[in-house]
């Protein structure tokens, strides 16, 4: 009986510590990121209508289900703003925000890596158009996406861009209506030169003229190719009266009107650049070494 009896405490022991110890703790649930996300949205626009930006940044589902927060703010202490208010949320938005003060200097640094020549321009209310002349259209596409991957959250244009072919033969056409047809045009990295060699003073002056009114609509663009030291060709007059050259410490030529030309002063389109025992130099429409 005694044994019959141990053995059924036994199994009242081992049937009571089965309760007494502590169950298998059950996983944690996570919450689902996606949802998560989903419900911080409306915090999210909550804090933005908060700073009063809520017009200008746009809260949206990501792909990835997170929440990004895009658009645009006036400048760097609003964007701070916006990342101390959005750090409070849980979990935290990601921030495609652009500042407008800095937006068109930012746009020209990325633009000078491509060619041939651009010029940014803030449009007011986080549009941005970029006016220019691209080498290609794949080089203009490729400046495009730089630009927007560089002012995140703002509208950036480019259909002012021009092609580079498309703006020689525009500029080819100009050219054969002044009866300047033949004039050799070739492209640099950043500019479109035109050949100036053999031209007579009424070719270069017309040359000259197309130039600067091609210029005014097409960012400068145009140069007229500068001929190597040995090949330039000078002039022996200029097309004014010198009376007299007075030398000393500071040079400078007595005019036929009386009017005094310092060195580095200009008259007619001719810069005096030096003033020499023999002779005048001039730079012009036409280079010229004018003796004394």
């Amino acid at each position: 009986m005694l044994g019959l009896a141990a053995v059924v405490l036994t199994i009242l022991v081992a049937i009571g510590m089965v309760w007494l110890l502590p169950s298998t703790p059950k996983p944690v649930e996570r919450p689902d990121p996606r949802v998560a996300a989903e419900r911080s949205i409306g915090q999210i626009t909550a804090a933005l209508e908060r700073l009063g930006l809520a017009s200008r940044l746009h809260v949206a589902m990501s792909r990835d289900g997170t929440v990004l927060v895009s658009g645009w703010v006036r400048n760097a202490a609003e964007q701070d703003s916006v990342a101390s208010a959005l750090s409070q949320i849980w979990p935290m938005p990601a921030l495609r925000v652009s500042a407008e003060d800095a937006a068109v200097a930012s746009a020209a640094t990325t633009l000078k890596a491509f060619s041939v020549r651009y010029a940014p321009r803030y449009d007011g209310d986080g549009r941005m158009t970029i006016l220019g002349i691209a080498a290609s259209a794949r080089e203009r596409a490729s400046a495009l996406d730089a630009v927007r991957a560089q002012l995140p959250g703002m509208t950036v244009l480019g259909n002012d861009i021009a092609l580079a072919p498309d703006v020689a033969d525009a500029l080819s056409a100009r050219l054969a209506e002044a009866g300047l047809s033949g004039i050799a045009l070739t492209w640099k990295t950043d500019r479109l030169e035109a050949g100036a060699g053999g031209l007579d003073d009424d070719q270069l002056s017309r040359l000259q003229a197309v130039v600067k009114s091609f210029n005014a609509t097409h960012l400068d663009v145009v140069a007229l190719a500068q001929p190597a030291a040995a090949d330039r060709q000078f002039a022996d007059s200029v097309p004014f009266g010198i009376r007299s050259v007075v030398g000393g410490p500071q040079p400078y030529v007595v005019l036929e009107d009386g009017s005094k030309l310092l060195v580095g002063g200009m008259h007619k389109q001719y810069r005096l650049t030096a003033v020499e025992p023999k002779r005048l130099i001039f730079e012009g429409p036409r280079p010229a070494i004018v003796l004394r």
